[in-house]
């Protein structure tokens, strides 16, 4: 590696062949199959071209190149890889623009290029967002001792010991801005969008798709003549068709209109002025057919981006087949390039709730409909691409693959009116970038699950706690949120436990019924009412502050100066010790046919382990039977006859009677 500083323009091409970057000098050229799928497969972005910006000059190629190849071979900042494809398209950007500084500067020294520049001409050209980075390629280059020629920077104050701030002064603050990473969605803008994205899913697009797929099949596209004049034919034509065409949501006949303003012009005899008049329903264009079929695709994407979380660039290169099936359900596959440092990318998948099926099961239909109209149109855009352009603007563009999702969903908030719900304090915040949905889907798990950073460890594919962390950490009032999300939680299970007070197991049953009674007589009432249950579901759990589901059916009404068995101390309660004897625990209605269904398998094995003559199992379901027989008194009265249940029966009670 150290090597490469000392290389001269035959051996640097040698290597840069070798890494796989073409064979021009001056032409750094990365793969296709190196880059993420989207905007990065545009040429633009993997090919940069030296020669102009550098007016051929060999002593600067050779620089240029030099650090290029440094930059894929050494990792930089703190990592123990080396950078992406992606990474690297970046930095050349940058390099670019940093070279034609360069090339305008006197030279210092007869083999050295970048050393014209200070760290001042850097920070000119080099984005607000990635100065620091794009800085530290040249500092980690001179530190290992990898290269010479660097930009001169003076030593970082991180490095220096720097006095303490004195008392009765300010510490002094530095003059690099910080970047406000991207922020969850608003819950009041993720409702209202979700929702009119549904009835696009569910209700437009079927009926949509139906009739576009009837259309290129009946009106016959005339390939033998001028494209113009086959335009000229097929548009009128397919208007006729579509004013044929029966609008109906279902076999009720019922009209189909959307129950939301759509706000959407429409191509519809606009005319040579330029000017359109609202969409009406129903659509009488063909191009106002396909800017809704691209409004819907939009719609899915929303619907996939929420529901997991995916990337922009997992969510572009995935496929027609792109949704699998296995033993714990529906899963949508893709590929990863975001931490993983080969050329190829790595396949993943995340789960498909219900909802995302559904979408995904129908952009499929979409992107070969996309496909059938380009081959109408004398076209040849086939492929297996699962998001793919419309022709909304130009018809040979119908059925490529998407480059980027951020228009689609600029376009969904416009025509859905709902850019009020979007705070204006920022641009970050004021657009719907396609990361916001991963930062929501992170919000939801880390307000909806204890766990919730193991689970999103998975789902994001991070390989450090600490990154997903910093996703949870970016709401700033996330903290806040999870304490009343926890309360208003607590507060369900208590209100839940009151509605079906009669049908309740454990020891806490009976004081919470006589509770219950209670509060129904100080309010002159025969049966709560759900304002007077919500009174008293906040009044025992103290505002939600206390109760705890221990596991799933199963409460522990612990509250302050009480003392549980499983600590046996006024503290916290701890639900690994939980017992079901314990004056506290209180189990839920629902539970009681499991705990029958448990019982029921409880005796069966430990007949068998009584028929066995295996001893040591047969105290184990013993044990087991004790632990369950007496939840709920419901199951206990049933099971009260049966043999091995009255022996245990009966030790309780020759226990209880020695103590």
């Amino acid at each position: 590696m150290t090597k490469i500083q000392f290389m001269g323009r035959r051996n640097l091409l040698k290597l840069q062949t070798a890494l796989g970057f073409g064979s021009t000098w001056g032409v750094i050229a990365i793969p296709p199959q190196f880059m993420p799928a989207g905007s990065f497969q545009k040429t633009s972005r993997r090919i940069t071209d030296f020669r102009e910006v550098t007016n051929g000059n060999d002593l600067a190629l050779i620089a240029i190149t030099r650090v290029t190849l440094l930059r894929w071979l050494v990792p930089i900042g703190n990592t123990t890889a080396p950078c992406t494809a992606s990474t690297l398209s970046e930095n050349l950007s940058c390099l670019r623009r940093l070279a034609a500084v360069a090339m305008a500067k006197p030279a210092e020294g007869s083999k050295r290029f970048w050393a014209r520049l200070s760290l001042a001409d850097l920070y000119k050209v080099v984005p607000r967002t990635g100065k620091r980075d794009f800085a530290r390629i040249f500092e980690t280059l001179q530190r290992r001792k990898l290269l010479t020629d660097v930009v001169r920077m003076p030593i970082r104050r991180d490095r220096i010991e720097v006095e303490k701030v004195r008392k009765g002064r300010e510490a002094l603050r530095s003059d690099i801005k910080l970047v406000q990473p991207y922020l969850a969605l608003p819950d009041k803008f993720v409702g209202e969008c979700g929702w009119r994205c549904l009835w696009l899913i569910n209700t437009l697009a079927p009926v949509l798709l139906s009739a576009l797929e009837h259309l290129y099949t009946t009106v016959n596209y005339r390939a033998h003549i001028t494209r113009h004049a086959a335009m000229k034919h097929f548009g009128p034509a397919s208007s006729e068709f579509l004013s044929a065409w029966k609008w109906f949501a279902d076999d009720s006949q019922r009209a189909l209109e959307p129950p939301f303003e759509l706000r959407l012009k429409s191509q519809y005899k606009a005319g040579f002025n330029g000017k359109r008049s609202p969409l009406s329903w129903p659509p009488k264009a063909l191009n106002d057919c396909w800017r809704l079929i691209s409004l819907i695709q939009d719609a899915h994407v929303f619907v996939v981006g929420v529901s997991g979380g995916p990337r922009e660039g997992e969510i572009l290169g995935q496929t027609q087949d792109a949704l699998v099936e296995d033993p714990s359900g529906w899963r949508i596959k893709g590929k990863t390039y975001k931490l993983i440092f080969r050329e190829d990318g790595e396949q993943r998948d995340w789960p498909a709730p219900k909802m995302t099926v559904v979408a995904v099961l129908q952009q499929v239909k979409l992107a070969q409909l996309a496909q059938q109209a380009s081959k109408s149109y004398g076209f040849a855009n086939n492929g297996r691409n699962l998001w793919v352009q419309m022709p909304t603007q130009k018809q040979q563009i119908v059925g490529l693959p998407l480059n980027g999702l951020g228009g689609g969903l600029k376009r969904l908030v416009a025509a859905f009116d709902l850019q009020h719900l979007l705070p204006d304090d920022s641009i970050r915040e004021r657009n719907v970038h396609p990361h916001r949905m991963r930062k929501t889907t992170g919000r939801i798990v880390g307000l909806a699950l204890t766990n919730a950073v193991q689970v999103l460890m998975d789902l994001f594919g991070h390989k450090d706690p600490e990154m997903t962390v910093g996703y949870l950490l970016s709401n700033r009032d996330i903290a806040e949120e999870a304490k009343a999300v926890a309360q208003a939680q607590t507060i369900m299970f208590a209100a839940e436990a009151i509605s079906h007070v009669d049908g309740l197991g454990g020891p806490a049953a009976e004081t919470l019924k006589s509770d219950v009674l209670t509060f129904a007589r100080l309010r002159g009432l025969t049966k709560l009412d759900a304002k007077s249950i919500d009174e008293l579901a906040r009044d025992r759990t103290e505002g939600g502050l206390y109760w705890e589901l221990v596991r799933p059916g199963v409460i522990c009404t612990k509250l302050p100066g009480q003392v549980g068995v499983c600590n046996s101390k006024q503290g916290a309660p701890d639900p690994t010790h939980c017992r079901s004897n314990c004056d506290h625990r209180l189990e839920m209605a629902a539970e009681k046919a499991n705990v029958d269904r448990t019982v029921a398998r409880i005796i069966t094995h430990l007949q068998n382990a009584i028929a066995d003559d295996e001893p040591m199992a047969e105290q184990q379901w013993r044990g087991q039977l004790v632990a369950h027989i007496l939840r709920f008194k419901d199951v206990l009265a049933k099971w009260e006859t049966h043999p091995l249940v009255v022996e245990e029966l009966v030790r309780i009670n020759a226990k209880k009677g020695s103590s």
